[in-house]
């Protein structure tokens, strides 16, 4: 939820001219009170000009908006040389194994990896279906 926090500044301009103006500032209630507090909120001030070429100082309140994170993936089985995961939309067969074992030695633990992830995989469907 929003609030509108308006105020009115006196920029100086080289201790030469003085210029008065409004800034509206678009806060959260958290920011308000941490403000009222006499506290700081972190941001920074930005001039952009709006559709009918006036300038207006925005502000930026850093970490008032994150970017959504991406839910966590669920392990699902360790495996000798991997995981099975579950992530929001796949399930993934992470296999990782030691360059020195050969090259016939690495594929037959991908396979003998592949044919214990699809018995998991089944029995898994078999305890969800009922």
């Amino acid at each position: 939820m929003k609030n509108d926090f308006v105020t009115t500044c006196f920029f100086n301009n080289f201790a030469k001219n003085f210029i008065k103006m409004s800034i509206q500032i678009n806060l959260t209630e958290q920011q308000l009170e941490r403000l009222k507090a006499g506290k700081r909120i972190p941001g920074s001030l930005f001039i952009e000009r709006t559709s009918d070429e006036q300038e207006v100082i925005g502000f930026y309140v850093h970490g008032s908006d994150p970017t959504p994170k991406r839910p966590r993936e669920k392990t699902l089985m360790h495996m000798d040389h991997g995981t099975i995961r579950k992530s929001a939309r796949n399930y993934k067969l992470i296999v990782s194994l030691p360059d020195n074992l050969g090259e016939e030695r690495v594929g037959e633990l991908m396979k003998n990896g592949g044919e214990e992830a699809d018995s998991f995989m089944r029995h898994l469907s078999i305890m969800l279906n009922n």
